[in-house]
């Protein structure tokens, strides 16, 4: 007997009446077949653009950041470090005896912390040049200081110019509903003149 599919958003077994097959590829271009109920579809694809996007900047972040240290392409990063990005976008922190705990609910996402990277180029190509660090490790400490130092601020811009471009998306689209109704006058209110008849509502380009 077959095994029941499950569906790969909320794992729960899916009916074949209810059953949606998506389509993609692995990293290697390999073809695999993605199993959803109908009603995930939409969540699913959703869950999928955000770690897309999550992954886009992740990766200009980590090039960024080694362009910073000034390591060539086969250069690798230190693991330590990509926790520390790792623990600043998940809003997490390691602490000695405890582990690793929770500092914020949603931490920052990556493209804040990319901005703030750039935003203090010239502060951390500074220390970098007149300061002198006993190791690779306490220079990279230094780096994320002046970043976490500097990060909320960074997160307040991003979040007020967020909630500046829903207001202005609002006032926008309500500007075009008064718009709207003001032009959709009742029928039975206009007054058409005999002698130019209906042509005196129809703009020229309309001939």
């Amino acid at each position: 007997m077959a095994k029941p599919s499950k569906c790969k958003y909320c794992d729960e077994i899916i009916n074949k009446e209810d059953m949606v097959i998506k389509i993609e590829y692995t990293a290697k271009g390999k073809e695999k077949k993605i199993r959803l109920h109908s009603k995930c579809e939409v969540e699913y694809d959703e869950l999928i653009e955000y770690k897309n996007h999550e992954v886009k900047w992740f990766k200009e972040l980590f090039e960024h950041v080694k362009g910073v240290l000034g390591y060539s392409d086969g250069q690798i990063m230190p693991s330590y470090l990509i926790t520390r990005l790792q623990d600043l976008r998940n809003g997490t922190m390691l602490e000695r005896g405890t582990g690793r705990t929770s500092r914020s609910k949603e931490g920052y996402q990556y493209e804040v912390i990319l901005d703030t990277f750039l935003t203090h180029s010239d502060k951390i190509e500074w220390c970098f040049k007149n300061k002198t660090f006993k190791s690779e490790k306490n220079k990279i400490n230094y780096m994320m200081a002046i970043i976490e130092n500097n990060i909320n601020d960074n997160y307040i811009y991003f979040r007020e110019k967020n909630l500046s471009d829903i207001v202005k998306g609002r006032n926008n689209l309500i500007e075009e509903e008064i718009a709207i109704k003001q032009n959709e006058a009742p029928v039975d209110n206009i007054k058409i003149d005999n002698k130019k008849g209906i042509s005196k509502f129809l703009d020229e380009d309309d001939f």
